[in-house]
């Protein structure tokens, strides 16, 4: 009887399961807001104060808010996605929501920066989330061409159907 007790009490409801955080709706709505490439307000808001962003292929780090805002720097007017689409495709998304980690494959659509035709651009970003649903950390690894502006290497982005 009172090992049946224990066990009972050691068990959690649906309910109470169902109220542990998922990260799920913040992973979509981060590739949602990105891939409109719109609402810059409403982008930075999924980030805690202290987040980092490393994109560690450009060799960039960026701390804060105030650094991840600076670096994206969506208000500049100097981009757009060719043909209307959106910013990036997602080919791939895995959601961890013990580690509260999401990783996220695909490639950026074509588009003009600053007058130049960039892309496409394949890249894996890995998210990981506090117990808020914020982002502390960002990763990004882009295939940047042309590499000539970037860096040295092969143009994996041709493969890009």
């Amino acid at each position: 009887m009172i090992f049946i007790g224990l066990l009972l009490v050691g068990c959690k409801s649906p309910l109470e399961q169902n109220n542990a955080l998922t990260i799920k709706p913040q992973v979509e709505q981060f590739i949602s807001i990105y891939q409109a490439r719109v609402d810059f307000d409403a982008f930075l808001k999924l980030y805690a104060d202290s987040a980092q962003l490393e994109d560690l292929v450009y060799g960039h780090h960026a701390v804060g808010k105030p650094g991840i805002a600076a670096f994206y720097n969506w208000n500049d007017g100097n981009f757009k996605v060719i043909d209307d689409l959106k910013t990036f495709k997602v080919e791939h998304l895995i959601i961890d929501e013990q580690q509260r980690q999401a990783v996220i494959t695909g490639h950026f659509n074509q588009f003009i920066y600053h007058g130049q035709k960039m892309g496409p651009w394949r890249f894996v970003m890995t998210l990981q989330f506090n117990e808020k649903g914020l982002i502390t950390h960002q990763q990004d690894w882009i295939n940047y061409t042309p590499k000539a502006d970037f860096l040295s290497g092969k143009n994996l982005n041709k493969t890009i159907p």
